[in-house]
């Protein structure tokens, strides 16, 4: 038994095995090729697929992320509007009471006084002697109680005697909130009101 051609011969001779090995091969070729395009277009529909998952689920993050900024933003309005009626539930003598008092929070803060002295303004005779004399004291009382009761002023008891009142977070925040322009010419309308 020889294992291949010798040098030089020109023939060859393939046996029944031979080509029933190259037959086999040739079918397992066509069945390849017929298969690739299929497994090729499996994995592009996979692809499609995974592709449209993912942005089907990206989708659904942004919708419920708008849904949670629409909700957000609705919460705001709701409040504006609350502490818009809650602003609307004072009386003209104590908004104007209010602004001045605010006024000089900012003044005080521009010449770089610590929040906390300027936003405290002492007893009730003090606001009345240094910033509302021509305000009967009786009205005087009746606005900053009117403001307390809406949390625009604190309250606070030294010694279980005097009451002090100071300018509160909320009032200040509320406050910052008005136009700069609305709030100046605001000011300058008010003291002509006080006088």
């Amino acid at each position: 038994m020889t294992l291949g051609p010798k040098d030089g011969s020109l023939n060859i001779t393939v046996t029944c095995k031979g080509i029933a090995a190259i037959v086999d091969y040739e079918k397992y070729q066509k069945r390849k090729q017929s298969i690739t395009p299929e497994s090729n277009a499996l994995n592009r529909i996979a692809d499609s697929l995974e592709k449209l998952t993912k942005s089907e689920i990206n989708h659904a993050r942004y919708t419920e992320s708008i849904a949670l900024s629409s909700a957000k933003q609705a919460n705001y309005i709701d409040i504006i509007a609350q502490e818009t009626a809650k602003q609307d539930k004072l009386t003209f003598g104590s908004k104007k009471i209010l602004f001045k008092l605010y006024k000089e929070y900012l003044e005080r803060r521009k010449l770089g006084f610590a929040l906390s002295i300027s936003k405290n303004f002492g007893s009730f005779e003090k606001i009345n002697a240094n910033f509302f004399p021509e305000i009967l004291s009786e009205d005087l009382n009746n606005s900053i109680h009117e403001l307390v009761n809406n949390g625009f002023l604190d309250d606070i008891l030294i010694n279980n005697t005097t009451h002090t009142y100071r300018l509160s977070n909320y009032a200040i925040a509320t406050l910052e909130t008005i136009p700069k322009e609305a709030f100046v010419s605001l000011a300058k309308f008010i003291p002509n009101l006080l006088l």
